[in-house]
């Protein structure tokens, strides 16, 4: 008798080609030896132009701070975790500053193992792997809990790890907080269902995982969807099943303390909070609603973007840049059928009514809607926080929502056999008309784009004219190019709706064969949006080092600073020199009473390193340049003339030596981020009475001893520390071991102990009683559909 042959069950064929899937749309990174990384936008400055082509246009010119910030911190965590360290202090930006407290460091977060397990930079494509992965099989098991159909489920996990804010956020840290969004809900589901500590644990694991993500305004984001979800589910009118749930959320927040901890330290030791608060104009009043970004959410590229080969016309309508505007977007079909498909389904489905709610909440936050946005700034610590981004609300439920629409379609449900397409005829119309009269307005365009890139070049020292006017000549071929081609394809995809609509009316095709056009129509138009929009670039590229650096790295230890957009801040972390300048969202507050002179003001008030710094400042500011070990400045445009002594011109570039010192005014026999060590050969070169400078700021946190004995670090005068000598000490250390972080490790190995033992407690020991009486089949029902 022969065996029956036994089928690949559905998850584990849906696993192997969500990663095949994804593997595709990665495969220059993962494949063809290229490197995921926007390493290329440094051929833009005169430093870096003469190791790349003359006049480059990188391949997406607004993935600016993966290069600056999140590439290099990546790699700064790598080889601190490798030496044995955890990095605590980073040396090589803003005169020191708090490494691991400034949350998007995310030294915890588990999708960096294969940074610190395999090679960089081949690392960073596995990161968007197992971030785009995860995501995926996270939205496939929670729509298959709600009990969507075979599409859905399909459809649902296949376009969520493809929709709009996953790609475009890919190399952030946003992203590895985002991800946990399907997962953390389902979580959370099964614990208001069945309370046990398993799903407990579960609950606050994904948790912990969001917050360790790096970027704690998405990861409130994802606790205020969920949260929103649990009071849905009716968990107010359940106090002990409100209270397992709260606990679980407290358990992931103490699992994440390592991190939370010194992060909240750190911001109270930052100007940013007060920054923004200064900003949020309270509850009453309101914003101006971004109505512009709204069309992008159906076509992201509306307005071009910063890609090569697109215009960027989003800056001259007002609206946001592609990264801020097109996060909603899952497919047009998704939003104009799918989605709206799924309503019908809303009696046997319950969630469906929340995650309308939800999709039409978010996408009126990330718009700054009036009532919605003033809601949200009535709310503490979320008043704070930039909403834009709740576009992932919209994303997520768009994909949840999408998948319940194609099961409503490959059912044949009445409803959508009526739907007759003339409304997407006439939008087609409308996606013609700009793609047939474009051509008729270049004079306009290409005079509005002269006028801008001539007004840019007059306000960017060491411009050039014609370099600008080369530009805005080539943003006006773009656009005469790409407008035409983009809305046409619109067009059509609108044609082909309606017709599969009118096939579907007529009888002609199959609920089936519908669900299957439906579904390869938005794969093709999720794909067409992403790929190649996180940039892959050869090796070469990415290894690139400029002539100049041979001059930065003259002096040993000492500090650069940049004008214009030369070297931005953090790029020389990229090769191991310091800036004083940092590019962190979060800085150290006596960094700027020391350095405001140096920058000029911006609109809005703020203390921030990303204002303008011009040689005017640094002629007035260099006694404080100097006393901060800087020894170079650089620059496109040349000093004026006689303020500086020693200037030199290379490949196009002004540098000017200052006397600076190195940091430290004593080198030490041993030394490591956030640790210095000084013993009897150098400490014999001390005069008596003379102190150790070490020019990097002073923070709570910092602990000095002179042969094993504490002693106060001197910072009066300047936010540099001084350790004072007396007589002919052996051995004086200086360490950064601030309390904050200590608090949060133990905080942290005291809670993942907790849970751990919660999802391994024997069988006998579980309960589905922990809070009270056992959960009605009518609610797990609810729960389910």
């Amino acid at each position: 008798m022969l065996e029956r042959k036994r089928s690949v069950p559905e998850p584990i064929l849906f696993a192997f080609v969500s990663l095949l899937m994804i593997v595709g749309f990665l495969h220059e990174s993962l494949l063809l030896g290229r490197i995921f990384s926007p390493a290329d936008i440094l051929f833009t400055t005169k430093s870096f132009r003469s190791s790349g082509p003359a006049s480059y246009e990188p391949l997406n010119r607004l993935l600016i701070d993966p290069v600056l910030q999140f590439q290099p911190w990546i790699a700064f965590n790598r080889e601190q975790l490798h030496a044995g360290r955890l990095p605590l202090w980073n040396p090589y930006a803003g005169c020191g500053a708090p490494h691991l407290a400034n949350g998007q460091s995310a030294v915890f977060d588990p999708f960096l193992l294969p940074a610190y397990l395999g090679s960089l930079p081949e690392a960073f494509a596995w990161i968007a792997l197992l971030r785009l992965w995860f995501a995926s099989l996270g939205m496939y098991a929670l729509v298959r809990f709600w009990g969507w159909g075979a599409w859905g489920r399909w459809f649902s996990g296949l376009t969520f790890p493809l929709c709009g804010f996953l790609v475009v956020w890919l190399e952030y840290p946003v992203v590895s907080s985002a991800v946990w969004l399907p997962w953390l809900v389902l979580a959370s589901e099964l614990l208001v269902h069945r309370p046990t500590p398993r799903s407990l644990a579960a609950t606050a694991l994904c948790t912990a995982g969001c917050l360790l993500g790096g970027h704690v305004q998405t990861s409130a984001h994802v606790l205020l969807f969920v949260g929103c979800l649990a009071v849905y589910r009716g968990i107010l009118s359940r106090p002990k099943v409100a209270a397992v749930w709260f606990g679980a959320i407290c358990l992931g927040v103490a699992i994440a303390a390592v991190e939370v901890v010194p992060l909240a330290h750190y911001l109270s030791r930052s100007p940013v909070w007060a920054d923004r608060s200064t900003e949020n104009r309270g509850p009453s009043s309101f914003s101006t609603p971004r109505l512009a970004d709204s069309v992008c959410t159906a076509l992201p590229y509306a307005y071009g973007s910063q890609r090569r080969g697109h215009p960027h016309l989003a800056k001259a309508i007002g609206a946001e840049n592609l990264n801020e505007s097109s996060g909603a977007f899952v497919g047009l079909a998704t939003l104009l059928w799918l989605a709206p498909a799924s309503w019908k389904l809303r009696r046997e489905r319950s969630v469906i009514g929340f995650l309308v709610a939800a999709a039409v909440f978010g996408w009126l936050a990330s718009l700054r809607m009036p009532i919605v946005d003033n809601l949200l700034r009535a709310i503490p610590v979320i008043d704070v926080m930039d909403h834009r981004r709740m576009s992932l609300w919209t994303a997520f439920a768009l994909s949840a929502l999408g998948g319940a629409g194609i099961d409503a379609v490959a059912r044949g449900e009445g409803e959508v056999r009526r739907i007759t397409g003339l409304a997407w005829v006439l939008l087609a119309a409308v996606c013609l008309v700009p793609a047939v009269s474009i051509s008729r307005f270049e004079p306009m365009i290409q005079q509005r784009a002269r006028a801008h890139y001539a007004a840019a070049a007059a306000s960017t020292p060491g411009a050039d004219p014609a370099e600008y006017r080369a530009r805005a000549d080539r943003q006006t071929r773009e656009t005469l190019r790409f407008v035409p081609r983009y809305y046409s394809t619109a067009a059509i995809q609108l044609l082909a709706l309606a017709s599969i609509a009118g096939a579907i009316r007529c009888a002609s095709l199959s609920p089936m064969r519908a669900s299957a056009f439906l579904f390869v129509i938005v794969l093709a138009d999720l794909w067409g949006f992403g790929l190649g929009l996180n940039p892959a670039i050869p090796r070469e590229s990415y290894e690139a080092r400029p002539p100049i650096l041979s001059i930065l790295s003259e002096v040993p230890g000492a500090r650069i600073l940049a004008l214009g957009d030369e070297w931005p801040p953090n790029t020389a972390m990229r090769f191991g020199l310091s800036d004083v300048r940092n590019y962190d969202s979060i800085e150290v507050a006596r960094y700027f009473d020391w350095f405001e002179p140096i920058y000029e003001p911006n609109s809005r008030g703020s203390r921030t390193s990303r204002r303008e710094v011009t040689w005017e400042r640094v002629e007035r500011s260099v006694d404080r340049l100097v006393a901060a070990g800087v020894c170079r400045v650089i620059s496109p445009a040349p000093p004026p003339p006689g303020a500086f002594d020693r200037v030199r011109e290379i490949e196009g570039v002004w540098v000017v030596d200052l006397p600076g010192d190195p940091v430290v005014s004593l080198p030490p026999a041993a030394a490591s981020p956030g640790s210095y060590l000084w013993t009897t050969r150098e400490l014999e070169r001390l005069a008596p009475g003379e102190k150790i400078v070490v020019r990097e700021i002073a923070m709570p946190g910092w602990r000095a001893e002179v042969d094993g004995r504490r002693i106060e670090i001197d910072t009066n005068g300047d936010p540099f520390m001084k350790i004072p000598i007396e007589g002919r000490p052996l051995r004086v250390e200086l360490r950064y071991v601030p309390i904050e972080v200590e608090i949060g490790v133990w905080t942290s190995c005291s809670a993942l102990m907790i849970a751990v033992f919660a999802l391994t407690l024997p069988p006998e020991f579980r309960s589905t009683r922990i809070v009270g009486a056992r959960l009605g089949r009518n609610h797990a029902a609810g729960v389910v559909s």
